[in-house]
């Protein structure tokens, strides 16, 4: 029976704005970088029909050598200008938070609506994430797993029937799981460096498994992924990169179960960062398994060997 829905690039943002234009009394949202316009417009629109729409972004997001919209390296004692100038485009009934922990990333995608409905994102709400490769929005009504992203947004680590959060062992364990699975692999991530993924992805190589591999190669985005890149090009894994556009997906296959959500498969994605997503059956996706497969497989056929 299908629970979760599916959305891609641009459709993606369109089901992330119908749903805060139907909202009525509350949106909580939270992403590492917010900049679309269209999403601005809809939590604005939003505000001026007096729903609380409260927004939390990542305060220094090029922290960790990452690629904020601005490629700015912000002053670490104070919120970067991007948030300064997104507290600007917003209207008065928009309460903006900057997180500023020094020891934890947020770089979670997601928002309730209502109390009722979660959106769960791969890429950052901004024109690239949605226009590039790999931009997956998953809709969840089921109640843990609203309460779980609720949770999440107000800085809770809590797990649901099919949501992951972190930082918590249980968003490692749940992957882990996935990387056992009987059936070869499909997995596409914007970076790939944690040591514990890479060895099981050896072994399983080593076992006779042909998994699929599909990265982002950009060496900005993580000094020891050519690293992790190279061993597993030793372990005779098949690794692809797209050679147009940015690779924003999070996504692991293992064929009964699927993960999406904002965590890459480095070690500050599984064990250290706020992150969202979620680990559910195939059948639950319903015919959003097929679409994320047939997404996973048109960009294998236009991938090259990284």
């Amino acid at each position: 029976m299908e629970q979760l829905r599916v959305a891609f690039g641009y459709a993606a943002r369109d089901a992330l704005c119908a749903a805060f234009d139907a909202a009525r009394e509350r949106i909580d949202l939270e992403c590492y970088s917010l900049s679309d316009p269209a999403v601005i417009a809809s939590l604005n629109a939003a505000a001026q029909r007096h729903v609380a729409v409260s927004v939390h972004v990542e305060a220094h997001p090029s922290r960790y050598g990452r690629k904020p919209d601005t490629g700015e390296r912000p002053d670490a004692a104070r919120p970067s200008s991007a948030v300064d100038s997104l507290r600007r485009r917003f209207v008065a009934g928009v309460a903006l938070v900057a997180e500023d922990d020094p020891n934890v990333l947020m770089h979670g995608k997601a928002a309730v609506v209502d109390g009722h409905t979660a959106l769960i994102a791969t890429a950052n709400l901004t024109t690239c994430g949605f226009e590039s490769p790999g931009e997956v929005l998953v809709t969840d009504a089921v109640p843990s797993d609203v309460a779980a992203v609720a949770a999440s947004i107000s800085g809770s680590a809590v797990s649901g029937d099919y949501v992951v959060s972190g930082p918590a062992a249980s968003l490692r364990a749940r992957l882990q799981h996935l990387l056992e699975s009987p059936g070869d692999l499909r997995i596409a991530t914007e970076d790939l460096s944690d040591e514990r993924v890479v060895g099981a992805l050896e072994t399983r190589s080593a076992a006779g498994h042909h998994d699929r591999v599909l990265i982002e190669a950009d060496c900005r985005v993580s000094r020891t992924q050519y690293q992790a890149l190279a061993q597993l090009r030793a372990a005779g894994i098949d690794v692809r990169t797209l050679p147009t556009g940015y690779m924003h997906e999070k996504y692991v296959d293992g064929g009964d179960e699927i993960y999406v959500g904002s965590a890459n498969l480095t070690r500050n994605g599984l064990d250290e960062a706020r992150e969202l997503g979620i680990v559910a059956p195939a059948l639950a996706l319903g015919q959003g398994a097929q679409a994320l497969r047939a997404g996973f497989d048109g960009m294998w056929s236009s991938a090259v060997p990284a």
